[in-house]
C-alpha cells in the first residue's frame, strides 16, 4: 500500500469504529486504524526527506532503502 492508501484506510477504519463504539470490534478497528495512520505518516516523512535530498542533490543509501520500501507496486503487502 502507498502512503495515501494507508491514510485512506486509517480514516475508513476509524469511521467504522466510531459508528460502533460499543462493538467488540471497535478496539480492533481502532488499533488497525492507528497502524495504517502510522504507516501513512512514515511514508509521508520519507517522501518529504526524499524530496529535500533530491533538491539538495544528496544521495543517501538510507533514503534509497526507504524509498524502495514505501513505493511498492500495486498488490504489495496489505494490512
Amino acid at each position: 500500500m502507498t502512503g495515501p492508501e494507508h491514510y485512506r484506510k486509517a480514516e475508513e477504519l476509524a469511521k467504522i469504529a466510531a459508528r460502533h463504539p460499543d462493538s467488540s470490534d471497535a478496539l480492533t478497528l481502532t488499533g488497525l486504524a492507528q497502524v495504517h495512520a502510522t504507516l501513512a505518516l512514515a511514508a509521508a516523512t520519507v517522501e518529504q526527506a526524499s524530496n529535500a535530498a533530491l533538491a539538495a542533490d544528496i544521495n543517501s543509501e538510507d533514503l534509497d532503502s526507504w524509498h524502495r520500501v514505501t513505493h511498492r507496486p500495486q498488490g504489495g503487502d496489505a494490512l
